[in-house]
């Protein structure tokens, strides 16, 4: 134990300006990961993202920065303009130039990966509770996997705490519609009970 909290320290101490970025950043997302609001989650990330940006670029991960950036503007656009597919296919294009300018080697893949199924999330799944955060579980699992492999022990820390969160919200969101459902077949007649059971 008292190895892994002196490498911390050491990875800390590397680069502090990046890791204080990646910080407060960390700190921003737990905020919005526990957040069942939908609206309010998107808000939180966009906001986390400025710092997420400066992390990556201080890291020397380009292709990294530039997804963060380009996530963030995502998550403004979604909220302006769900589910409009040319909007997506613009985003589409854009993800596609960054992973080719800036690739860097095969764990980048999964980095691409993760862009697109978070593009996909984000625009068609947004306020569609369980589903969207069940796509978001994977996305962090698949940016895990990339942290992993480019040695990025803060990060990797980081998605499997949004994972562990995420999971929790997911349960206290089908906690939610269990009871709403149940709220609803109480205030039904029996007939219409017995109807929606159906």
């Amino acid at each position: 134990m008292q190895e892994i909290i002196n490498n911390i320290i050491e990875i800390f101490n590397a680069n502090p300006v990046a890791q204080t970025f990646w910080l407060i950043a960390f700190i921003v997302q737990i905020f919005w990961v526990i957040n069942k609001d939908d609206k309010k989650l998107i808000l939180f990330q966009s906001f986390a993202s400025i710092f997420w940006i400066v992390h990556f670029w201080l890291m020397w991960l380009f292709i990294t920065s530039v997804i963060a950036f380009i996530n963030m503007m995502r998550w403004f656009t979604v909220l302006k303009f769900p589910k409009n597919i040319k909007i997506f296919l613009i985003f589409v294009i854009i993800y596609w130039i960054n992973a080719v300018y800036n690739y860097q080697n095969l764990s980048s893949i999964l980095a691409i990966v993760a862009s697109f199924t978070a593009l996909y999330a984000f625009f068609f799944l947004s306020w569609k509770w369980i589903l969207f955060r069940l796509t978001l579980f994977w996305v962090w699992i698949t940016w895990m996997a990339y942290h992993f492999l480019n040695h990025s022990i803060w990060w990797v820390m980081t998605e499997i705490t949004m994972t562990s969160l995420n999971l929790l919200t997911v349960f206290r969101l089908y906690r939610d519609k269990i009871n709403l459902k149940n709220n609803l077949n109480l205030e039904l007649e029996p007939e219409l009970v017995e109807i929606n059971k159906k």
